[in-house]
């Protein structure tokens, strides 16, 4: 009867640009992004994914999304390639197993 059932549970944060493209922290299953292209959705970032954001002033879109267990935030400008996201180290405690930090402070 569940053949073929997936499930994901969202951390609160989830993001959509409005557009189509979406990123959420999931418990256990990372950061996931469904993208408009892909039109998919691939994990993307971490074992545990947080609060999660997308900048669509820039060009291409810059995703974000917080992670646990010492690894911090991440951001790509292609987030469905796992190997592309960067961590930003500058300024942020990134200690400690805080899945749901908020990624983002700046309004745009």
């Amino acid at each position: 009867m569940n053949a073929g059932l997936s499930t994901a549970q969202f951390y609160p944060g989830f993001a959509y640009d409005g557009v189509g493209d979406s990123i959420g922290g999931t418990q256990d299953n990372g950061s996931i992004t469904r993208t408009s292209a892909a039109g998919v959705w691939t994990n993307t970032a971490c074992g545990d994914g947080g609060f999660s954001a997308i900048d669509t002033t820039t060009s291409p879109y810059t995703f974000y999304t917080a992670c646990t267990y010492n690894q911090g935030i991440n951001m790509t400008t292609t987030p469905t390639n796992y190997l592309s996201w960067t961590a930003i180290t500058t300024g942020i405690n990134n200690t400690g197993p805080m899945p749901t930090r908020p990624c983002l402070s700046r309004p745009w």
